[in-house]
């Protein structure tokens, strides 16, 4: 049994790893109810004891890891100045801390790579490209990287991108590649990563790069204007600046007020940066491929692989056969890495297990018999799909609450809220009701994976089960589908299969009684707010939602 800690400044997290490498990854935002939440998962380990006995675990069977800072340096800074009860669990359990010598601290590069590596073949070689915007810093590799050619030339730069090798069952370090932490730090003739860039305009546009995501939804808004890298750093850069010197948010966090020269202008900014992006990814994957023509696959992780626009732009070129995107491609994965490396270090090769990117690795509790109780102030009923299917037909929204949560920031099927894309108005029934957003943000979609070639192009290579990609609807089908097309003509997709039990049967019911098999599929939370946990966030978001049906365990809840 080995235990992954992530303590970064955001989506921290503890991987339970088991003996037969099925594995539990507690989510710190999805307990203290703080989206994105960081530093030390005390809440995440609070649960953890609930479900084991920590004083049990082999010294050396703990990993941290971290980036940007040390691990050290922010458990500190968690301990200095987080005070609420969950404090107390890191003083009162020495076996998962950093007193114990005998703990790992793994790079987050690392981290990234070991949460994808057991769920690949061993006997067919595998580049791993990690790429994210910032990664462990460089004062930070030496004596502590598993995979280093040799010791950076600067202690001031952070991982951006990462690749390897890995062939044989060995894994190879090609490259690193590194940023500053800060646009400002660059010289005027040195040019910022593309994740820099992106977290660089999130900031000036949204006021904070943790809305990367909402860069990617605008950026579909307007047309790229082709800006010499130099030039979109000035922009980006001066920007930044005089938002915080004029000690504002950013301008979209008021968006509804924005003029539309204001709008063409953020619009334009966000179509540029994705513009950068995709062309500097694209020569990288194409440099790789020249320089290993025999290999047919990659995997890809890190924050920058759910740019799901660029994604599918990647799968549809076919530089490689087979491009593989694990659900946790976010650092919610890092402490499953960390986990994955751990084994590593004691054992000196890389497990494997073929359901590893099975997506549903939240913690696993048994509520069904607690559901009529929590939900006695409404009707409970045994669930019957073919209800669910009348109600969906009858232009209703469904919230859906299954056991053991998702992995990764995207709803899958467990915790999810569903609605079809031919009700007119639906986007903005949902936006303005259910979840809060911005009306540029996309909504995704879930359609059975032997119907895709009905609804979109060039489905021969399309796997999409994680919601990686976004593939361009068919034109006849533009206009069915308007409530949910994006203004590039695409819909982020999940495919789903049996793998997905519950969520298969009712896409094939529904079919069954429409003659379609699609649906609009969005988390079931609302805007900047985590999605939800337990029973009791179940119960409360019912009770203060405009949705009037959600689907719990083996029950139809009705107000």
């Amino acid at each position: 049994m080995f235990i992954g800690i992530n303590v970064g400044k955001h989506d921290s997290s503890v991987c339970l790893l088991n003996d037969d490498f099925s594995f539990t990854i507690y989510e710190e935002e999805r307990f203290t109810k703080v989206k994105n939440a960081g530093y030390f998962p005390f809440a995440s380990i609070l649960n953890l004891k609930k479900d084991i006995d920590t004083s049990k675990i082999n010294n050396n069977h703990v990993a941290f890891s971290s980036c940007v800072t040390t691990v050290e340096e922010n458990i500190k800074y968690s301990q200095a100045n987080i005070k609420n009860r969950y404090s107390l669990v890191y003083k009162d359990d020495e076996k998962l801390s950093l007193e114990n010598k005998d703990a790992h601290e793994i790079i987050h590069h690392e981290a990234h790579l070991f949460s994808v590596l057991p769920g690949l073949d061993k006997s067919i070689p595998h580049l791993i490209v990690v790429s994210d915007g910032y990664g462990s810093p460089t004062h930070d590799l030496e004596g502590k990287a598993l995979f280093l050619n040799e010791k950076p030339e600067t202690n001031e730069e952070y991982e951006s991108i990462s690749i390897y090798l890995y062939e044989n069952n060995k894994v190879t370090l090609i490259e690193k590649k590194f940023t500053k932490y800060y646009l400002s730090q660059y010289p005027k003739d040195i040019i910022p990563s593309p994740s820099l860039f992106y977290m660089g305009s999130a900031d000036l546009v949204f006021g904070s790069w943790k809305y990367s995501g909402k860069v990617m939804g605008l950026s579909a808004y307007n047309k790229a204007q082709i800006l010499a890298p130099i030039e979109l750093k000035r922009i980006i850069h001066n920007g930044v600046i005089n938002k915080k010197n004029k000690n504002h948010e950013g301008p979209l966090y008021n968006f509804s007020n924005l003029s539309d020269e204001q709008f063409q202008e953020t619009s334009q900014i966000c179509a540029s940066v994705q513009a950068y992006f995709e062309n500097y990814n694209f020569n990288l994957f194409n440099e790789l491929k020249t320089k290993y023509p025999h290999i047919e696959n990659i995997a890809y992780t890190g924050g920058s692989a759910l740019n799901c626009i660029f994604n599918e732009k990647l799968r549809k070129k076919a530089i490689f056969k087979n491009l593989i995107i694990p659900p946790w491609s976010n650092d919610e994965g890092i402490s499953l890495g960390a986990a994955v490396a751990a084994y590593y270090k004691i054992n000196g090769e890389v497990p494997y297990h073929s359901d590893f990117f099975f997506p549903f690795r939240g913690r696993n509790t048994d509520f069904n018999n607690e559901v009529e109780a929590t939900f006695n102030e409404y009707r409970v009923e045994k669930l019957d799909l073919n209800k669910v299917v009348d109600l969906l037909t009858d232009e209703k929204i469904i919230a859906w609450f299954r056991p053991q949560s998702e992995c990764g920031p995207r709803a899958l099927g467990h915790r999810s809220i569903y609605c079809l894309p031919t009700v007119k108005g639906i986007k903005d029934t949902l936006n303005a009701k259910v979840k809060f957003r911005e009306f540029f943000r996309p909504y995704g979609c879930s359609a059975l994976k032997e119907n895709m070639d009905k609804y979109f192009e060039d489905t021969q290579t399309l796997n999409s089960p994680f919601m990686t990609f976004a593939p361009i609807v068919k034109e006849e089908y533009k206009e069915k589908l308007s409530e949910v097309v994006h203004p590039d003509g695409s819909i982020r997709i999940q495919t789903v299969t049996k793998d997905f039990d519950l969520l298969f049967e009712l896409l094939e019911l529904l079919k069954s009684k429409t003659g379609e098999s699609i649906i609009i599929h969005t988390s079931l939370n609302i805007n900047k707010q985590p999605i939800l946990e337990n029973l009791n966030d179940a119960k409360r978001f019912l009770d203060q939602s405009a949705i009037n049906f959600m689907v719990v365990g083996d029950f139809l809840i009705s107000k």
